[in-house]
C-alpha cells in the first residue's frame, strides 16, 4: 500500500517539479562545469528533459511504494548513455545533482526516504550495463524461430515472416507457444532495441504491423473452449497506445471460454469504468506499459470502485511497471497483475472462483 510519507513526497515533487528541474540543470552546468554537456543535442533543454524524466519516475516510485521503478529507470538510462556513446559519468553526476537538490529542499520528514531511493538508483547507474540485447539468446526451437521471424520482418519480407509462424503451427506448435515464446519475445526485444538506439521508427513499424498480421492470420486457428458465461473487459489505460499485447490477451481469454469486451488501447478511466458496468463484466484486465501511465491506472481503479455495479469487480494489470515491481498492483488497490496472457487467464479464473 502507498505510505503516507511516500505520497506526501510524491506530491511535493509534482508541485515543485519545474523549479527543481531548473535547479538540477543549474547544478550540472554551474557546480559541475566539467560535466555540463547535455545528454542529447538539445543543449540545456536536454538536461531539463532528463531531469523531468528522473523526477517523474521518482514521484511514481514514492507514490506507489515501488522504489524499483526509479532504480530500474536509472539502469535503463545507463544502457542508453552507453548505447549513444555518452560518458556514463554524466548520468551519475546528474543523479548526484538530483540527490543534492532534494536533500537541500525537502522537509526533514521525508528527506531520508527520498534520498535513499535516489541513492539506490545512483548505485545502479554507476555499474556498467551490457549494450547488447539478450532477449533472443538461446538455442531452443522457439528462440530460433523468434530470431528468424524478427530478421524477416525487419527486412520487409512480410510473407516469409508470416509463413514461418504458420509453418510452426502446422508442425504442432500451440498458439500459446507462438504468442508467448515468439511474438511476445520479439515485441519485447523491439522495445529493448529501441532503447539502445538499434532500431529506427520504420523498422519498429514494420515488425509491429507484421505481428498484427500474424495475429489476424492465426485467429481462425484459435482453439476455443465452451463458453463459461463470463465476460472480461480488456483495454489499456488512457495514454497507452500499445495494442498488440491487448489483442493477445483477448485471444487467450476467448480460447478459455470467456467473452472479451475488447475496447482497444487508451480508454479514458470514466469510459472504461462505464463500459465495465454496462456490459456487466466479471473481470477488468488493463494494460499499462510505462510508469507514466500509472496515474491513469490508479484513476481507473478509483472509478470502478466508486460504482456500485463494479465495486467488487476484480481488476488485474499487466505491463513493464508491474514486472519491475511485483507488488505495485496492491498500491493501486487492484486485485493482481500478470506478466503474460496465460498468467492473466489463470489469475482471472482464481479471482472469479474466489467470489463464488
Amino acid at each position: 500500500m502507498t505510505t503516507t510519507a511516500g505520497a506526501f513526497a510524491s506530491t511535493l515533487i509534482e508541485t515543485s517539479q519545474r523549479a527543481w528541474v531548473n535547479n538540477c540543470a543549474w547544478r550540472m552546468g554551474d557546480t559541475r562545469p566539467a560535466l555540463g554537456g547535455a545528454p542529447t543535442a538539445g543543449g540545456a533543454h536536454g538536461w531539463h528533459g532528463h531531469f523531468e524524466n528522473l523526477l517523474l519516475h521518482l514521484s511514481a516510485a514514492l507514490r506507489f511504494d515501488a522504489p524499483e521503478l526509479f532504480v530500474q529507470q536509472c539502469v535503463w538510462l545507463r544502457v542508453s548513455f552507453e548505447s549513444h556513446g555518452l560518458d556514463p559519468t554524466l548520468l551519475s553526476a546528474s543523479i548526484e545533482a538530483l540527490r543534492d537538490e532534494l536533500h537541500d529542499k525537502l522537509p526533514s520528514g521525508v528527506r531520508d526516504l527520498v534520498v535513499t531511493v535516489v541513492a539506490d538508483g545512483l548505485r545502479e547507474a554507476r555499474l556498467p550495463q551490457s549494450a547488447q540485447g539478450i532477449g533472443l539468446a538461446g538455442n531452443d526451437s522457439h528462440t530460433a524461430l523468434a530470431r528468424e521471424y524478427l530478421l524477416a520482418a525487419l527486412e520487409g519480407r512480410r510473407d516469409d515472416a508470416i509463413a514461418l509462424v504458420m509453418n510452426a503451427l502446422e508442425r504442432g506448435a500451440s498458439v500459446e507457444q507462438i504468442t508467448r515464446d515468439v511474438l511476445g519475445r520479439v515485441q519485447r526485444e523491439l522495445g529493448s532495441m529501441w532503447h539502445r538506439s538499434q532500431l529506427s521508427i520504420v523498422e519498429e513499424h514494420l515488425v509491429s504491423r507484421n505481428t498484427e498480421a500474424v495475429l489476424t492470420s492465426i485467429r481462425s486457428r484459435l482453439p476455443r473452449a465452451a463458453s463459461n458465461g463470463l465476460k472480461v473487459l480488456i483495454t489499456s489505460v488512457d495514454g497507452d497506445l500499445h495494442d498488440i499485447g491487448l489483442r493477445v490477451v483477448a485471444d487467450h481469454f476467448e480460447m478459455a471460454g470467456w467473452t472479451p469486451i475488447y475496447l482497444g488501447p487508451s480508454t479514458p478511466p470514466t469510459e472504461a469504468a462505464l463500459a465495465a458496468a454496462e456490459f456487466e463484466v466479471q473481470l477488468v484486465a488493463v494494460g499499462a506499459k510505462l510508469v507514466t501511465h500509472l496515474a491513469a491506472a490508479a484513476e481507473l481503479v478509483t472509478q470502478l470502485r466508486a460504482d456500485e455495479r463494479t465495486r467488487s469487480t476484480p481488476v488485474i494489470f499487466g505491463g513493464r511497471p508491474f514486472d519491475l515491481a511485483p507488488n505495485l498492483w496492491r498500491a493501486l488497490k487492484a486485485d493482481g497483475a500478470a506478466s503474460s496472457a496465460v498468467d492473466a487467464v489463470a489469475l482471472a479464473k482464481r479471482l472469479v472462483a474466489a467470489q463464488r
